[in-house]
């Protein structure tokens, strides 16, 4: 598989042909397609599939990893990594709060779960800033303690969070991304492995630690697909 990249602006970087692979997920060790993320949620051009912790079973293919670490499997062959960027967007309590009755409190952040029959006026009133469309996702601050109409509901971040505060690369990714050709058969699609870490008890001390299920997580590869060596790299 081919990716396209389609430069409708200008990437301007002192390598031969740099690219920017991005994609992200929505962590979940119990969905039945195990692959330890929410089937169907891997999103963006240049990544194949991702690999979690899954208590299910894996299809064939699949490295299976343990807790904590995520195998990014690309589209395509590369030859240099330069850098690695990642975040977390973390899961909501679950719990619905309804404009209409609970409310919302001043300074508390919400995330809109259902639009619902509430007005694009009563979002703005509760704290949506103006101009933005009411929809399912839409992050807002409360600047009042009060309710509006509709049966539209919001929920809070969950307290943990992800449970992680940073991913770090393991090994050397540079051996993984240019796979030879094995059995006659052509072995497209570099590999990258990423361990995930969180503090765990009261000590504060980082060690690997899977995300909390419905994590999102955003991943960016900056990397070279050509074989020719600039001065300096």
């Amino acid at each position: 598989m081919s990716t396209t990249f389609i430069n409708r602006g200008h990437f301007y970087a002192p390598h031969v042909k740099p690219v920017l692979i991005d994609c992200h997920f929505q962590v979940s060790h119990t969905d039945s397609s195990g692959l330890g993320i929410v089937a169907g949620s891997l999103k963006g051009q240049g990544v194949s599939a991702v690999y979690m912790e899954t208590n299910e079973s894996s299809p064939a293919g699949s490295p299976s990893p343990q807790a904590g670490y995520i195998v990014v499997k690309l589209a395509d062959n590369y030859q240099t990594l330069y850098g690695f960027e990642s975040a977390f967007r973390s899961p909501l309590t679950g719990t619905p709060i309804l404009v209409a009755s609970a409310g919302v409190t001043a300074a508390d952040s919400y995330v809109i779960t259902t639009v619902g029959t509430t007005t694009y006026a009563g979002w703005v009133s509760l704290g949506m800033p103006p101009g933005i469309t009411p929809a399912v996702g839409v992050a807002f601050t409360a600047t009042v303690t009060g309710t509006a109409s509709g049966t539209g509901a919001v929920q809070l971040i969950a307290a943990t969070g992800s449970t992680c505060n940073h991913i770090e690369i393991l090994g050397d990714p540079m051996t993984t991304l240019n796979p030879v050709p094995v059995g006659g058969s052509p072995n497209v699609g570099g590999w990258i492995t990423l361990a995930c870490f969180g503090s765990t008890g009261s000590s504060g001390v980082n060690a690997i630690q899977a995300p909390a299920d419905l994590t999102w997580v955003y991943l960016q590869f900056y990397l070279s697909q050509s074989s020719v060596v600039v001065l300096g790299e």
